[in-house]
C-alpha cells in the first residue's frame, strides 16, 4: 500500500506497507504469534512458496507497520537487502524483523538464510537501523528458529 502526499508537482511516498495497530514483538514467540494473526492469514499467502516479510518496529518494539520483500519457490527466495531497508527507511523504523517461512516445515536455517542475515545485520548497522532477529516458520512441531535466540544476531 502506497500512501502519497502532493507536495505541488511532485508526489513523495510517505509510508509504503501494510498499516496496523501498535503490537509488541519483543520475543521470537510474540513474532511467531503475528506471524500466524497477520501474515499466513493474508490472501496472497502461500505455504507451499517461501515468502520473506519484514517488519518495521520503534524503539520500544512496537510495529510501526510490515511488507511483503519477496515470494520464491518452494525451496528459496531472492531478495536483497536493500528492499528490507527501503522499507525501513520509509516507515521511519528504529528497528526491523525479518520473517519468512519454510515449506519444509524445518525451521533450520540454509547456508543462504544465515549469509543473508549476515549481509542485512551490516546494511542495518551503516543506516543505523537495527535488524532486530530472522525469524524462520517451520512446522506445528517445530514452529519457529528465531537467529536471535541462537546468538546469531
Amino acid at each position: 500500500m502506497h500512501i502519497t502526499q502532493n507536495t505541488g508537482s511532485l508526489f513523495k511516498i510517505v509510508r509504503i506497507g501494510n498499516p496496523l495497530p501498535s503490537i509488541l514483538l519483543d520475543t521470537p514467540r510474540a513474532v511467531y504469534d503475528f506471524y500466524k494473526s497477520h501474515i499466513a492469514s493474508l490472501e496472497i499467502f502461500d505455504p507451499e512458496r517461501e515468502a520473506l516479510y519484514a517488519i518495521a518496529l520503534n524503539t520500544k518494539n512496537n510495529t510501526v507497520g510490515y511488507s511483503l520483500i519477496s515470494i520464491g519457490i518452494l525451496n528459496e527466495t531472492l531478495f536483497h537487502p536493500r528492499e528490507t531497508f527501503r522499507f525501513a527507511v520509509l516507515q521511519n523504523a528504529y528497528g526491523v524483523i525479518m520473517i519468512h517461512n519454510h515449506p519444509s516445515g524445518n525451521p533450520t536455517p540454509s547456508n543462504a538464510d544465515l549469509s543473508v542475515t549476515k549481509r542485512s545485520k551490516q546494511a542495518g548497522e551503516i543506516l543505523e537501523i537495527n535488524l532486530l532477529d530472522h525469524v524462520i516458520i517451520g512446522s506445528d512441531a517445530t514452529p519457529f528458529y528465531s537467529f536471535r535466540e541462537y546468538g546469531l544476531l
